[in-house]
């Protein structure tokens, strides 16, 4: 994907501060967007090593190298979700019961970038995208799946809400927060706040087709998904429905206050109807819907 853009490219490893440490010679702004994306399967404690240890080898050798500012890449899950008749969680908030090892991998990696920054008087913003999809995801990652598997009726929307963002409004953030963010905040980056049910009929829309909706109660569908995930395991297959990913969503509200940025940063993100076209668009371009 990035063949044909005028860019250096340097290889690297995280966990290598001395490959970090070449790759920011020479750099003014320093966007960290390496995190693990495969999410929800099992309790990989090896993403957490990644995340948080990758961080910090970013956050002292951007201090050693005096870069101008660094904008850390977060997700709106070291945030949180509510539940029904909560006020959206803001920037403020933090998610305090991260169960997967994907999530603990997100909250302590961005704790320990804050605590780093501080110490190391780095200059720091941090962007929290919500449900990023759209065009250009060639690796399809757990949020474009989760979606690629609702269009083609393998997956199914649970109860609860969701927030969604086009790839591109995430990417005019960065440029935007590397200029105009606050040293120091936080910034939600998303779109509107959608019930599933509300998210299932812009299925239908863009589609054509109907997408299933889980209507089980909550013990039931959690106790199907970890009997499902389990049998999957014994052919080494992802589940279709991880059960971690029924564990933390099922009835849940992904829903959050972004005015922050659309305050300070001058977001305006695309409405949802687009966001999934974009994104049922690009998978039929690649072909990888059935």
């Amino acid at each position: 994907p990035l063949l044909g853009l005028e860019v250096e490219l340097v290889i690297g490893d995280l966990l290598d501060p001395l490959s970090v440490r070449r790759a920011l010679h020479g750099v003014e702004i320093v966007f960290h967007a390496g995190l693990p994306q495969r999410a929800w399967t099992g309790q990989d404690e090896s993403s957490v090593r990644l995340a948080v240890d990758g961080t910090e080898n970013v956050l002292r050798e951007s201090a050693l190298a005096g870069v101008r500012r660094v904008v850390y890449t977060s997700s709106c899950v070291t945030i949180g979700c509510v539940t029904e008749g909560q006020t959206p969680n803001n920037e403020e908030r933090w998610n305090q019961h991260p169960r997967s090892a994907w999530l603990r991998a997100r909250v302590q990696a961005e704790r320990s970038a804050w605590q780093l920054a501080e110490s190391l008087d780095v200059d720091m913003v941090a962007l929290c995208p919500t449900g990023v999809l759209g065009a250009h995801d060639y690796r399809i990652t757990p949020t474009t799946q989760v979606l690629r598997d609702i269009f083609e009726g393998s997956g199914a929307i649970m109860p609860g809400g969701t927030n969604l963002v086009d790839v591109r409004d995430v990417a005019w953030a960065h440029a935007e927060a590397a200029v105009r963010g606050r040293r120091g905040e936080r910034y939600l980056i998303g779109g509107e706040n959608l019930t599933n049910d509300e998210i299932a009929r812009l299925v239908t829309e863009v589609t054509g087709r109907t997408p299933r909706v889980m209507r089980l109660p909550r013990g039931v569908a959690v106790a199907a998904a970890w009997l499902a995930s389990r049998f999957a395991g014994l052919f080494q297959r992802e589940p279709s429905i991880p059960a971690e990913r029924v564990r933390e969503s099922w009835g849940r509200y992904a829903w959050f206050d972004c005015s922050k940025a659309f305050d300070e940063l001058g977001l305006r993100p695309r409405p949802a109807r687009e966001v999934l076209t974009a994104t049922h668009q690009w998978l039929r371009v690649r072909e990888l819907l059935a």
